[in-house]
């Protein structure tokens, strides 16, 4: 999701801000998700912090533990009751914001990457309009999908909902990462070795994920029979032992294989995100800008230039058929019937050189402030990271 939303940043300065303020708000969940639970923990030790089986499923109907509940118990037991009402709006909110961000990528990735070129048997006629219901029908499938999982979740975990959710992020998140940083930091790395270490990086976490939610944790008292990968590998270990694999693969796999093209690395890597392009078409392009090219565009009436079967006739009167059609061109977000016959309007050439050069510079100003916030934010992540990794006799919370 963060990669599609920088995509579609105005400027380069804007996608740089997004992932920086991004970065920021990565920090709450530590002070909003991780010390509320410590502290229901704490205050709540009979309900939250039970360790009998018989005790935790009459609270909370689950014989491993109850921390599901800490933070909702927290709330109704120490919030004020108009604080509770806020804090609930909130809550609901931000679930249905990420759920409405998760089913609109995983919309798009469908729509785009796989539809055309999978389903549709590669045909190039698709409408906009066919790609708009693709969409819609597939964000109510991963609804579907989504609410015939929570059995499964509650059957298959019985452990905290946030450790889930971090488990299947690390077994499948890892690859992906190590992808892009490759690809944007090493200009040798190509198709095939992108494609090899995302597929040995997605084996070796799917192993691990079958692995992990095949059995259940066993109940307080009882011995651990789970496979030893399970139980002596901590999951955030081996989603960095994923990293590495997935880099190694990736990397032995491109230089084995032939190297990217210089047009393939065209602005794509960050060594090469300033190069200039010297194609002979270029070239002239960029000396018909030198040169002042004088280049007249009139603007065209799209309505007459429209062949006689698109022209859009308006109704005479109001019927049911006009009525339901109307709403499903709504539904499919489509203005009208036909979405073939956008009027285009000739550009100069220089237009394009223009408006590349807009989205890549940035003021001086601005890209001090972007690099002075990067570094902020490096250190910030960096020292939190190490003062709760250390044991307390080494921190200045030992007193």
């Amino acid at each position: 999701m963060m990669v599609q939303r920088a995509l579609a940043a105005r400027t380069i300065s804007h996608a740089r801000g997004g992932t920086i303020l991004a970065g920021y708000l990565k920090i709450l969940p530590l002070f909003m998700i991780i010390f509320p639970g410590m502290i229901s923990r704490i205050l709540f030790p009979d309900t939250v912090a039970c360790n009998q089986p018989s005790t935790c499923q009459s609270i909370c109907h689950n014989q491993r533990r109850c921390t599901n509940i800490a933070y909702p118990t927290l709330v109704l037991n120490i919030l004020p009751h108009g604080v509770k009402g806020i804090m609930l709006a909130i809550m609901l909110a931000a679930l249905i914001s990420g759920l409405t961000s998760i089913f609109n990528s995983a919309s798009t990735i469908f729509t785009v990457d796989i539809y055309p070129n999978v389903l549709a048997f590669r045909r190039k006629n698709i409408t906009n309009r066919e790609l708009m219901i693709v969409g819609r029908l597939f964000v109510i499938l991963m609804t579907v999908v989504g609410i015939a999982w929570i059995p499964v979740v509650i059957e298959l975990q019985g452990v905290e909902l946030y450790t889930y959710m971090q488990q299947v992020i690390g077994f499948l998140a890892p690859p992906i990462a190590c992808i892009y940083i490759l690809a944007v930091l090493w200009k040798r790395t190509n198709e095939s070795g992108a494609f090899a270490g995302l597929m040995v990086g997605f084996v070796f976490g799917l192993l691990r994920m079958i692995l992990e939610f095949s059995k259940q944790p066993p109940l307080c008292g009882e011995n651990d029979s789970r496979f030893w990968l399970v139980t002596k590998v901590n999951f955030m270990y081996y989603s960095l032992f994923l990293f590495w694999l997935t880099l190694i693969t990736c990397v032995s796999v491109s230089l084995c294989t032939q190297p990217p093209t210089e047009e393939q690395l065209y602005r794509t890597t960050f060594w090469t995100k300033n190069q200039q392009k010297s194609t002979p078409e270029h070239v002239q392009m960029l000396d018909a800008v030198n040169h002042e090219t004088p280049i007249v565009s009139q603007p065209i009436d799209v309505t007459n230039t429209l062949p006689e079967t698109h022209r859009v006739e308006k109704p005479d009167g109001c019927n049911v058929f006009v009525l339901v059609k109307a709403c499903w061109s709504w539904f499919c977000g489509l203005d009208d019937d036909h979405d073939n016959h956008q009027g285009m309007v000739d550009k100069a050439p220089h237009e394009d050189v223009d408006l590349m050069a807009h989205h890549r510079e940035e003021r001086p100003l601005i890209k001090w402030i972007l690099n002075i916030n990067l570094i902020i934010i490096l250190l910030l992540e960096i020292s939190l990271m190490v003062l709760f990794s250390l044991p307390v006799k080494y921190t200045f919370w030992r007193n």
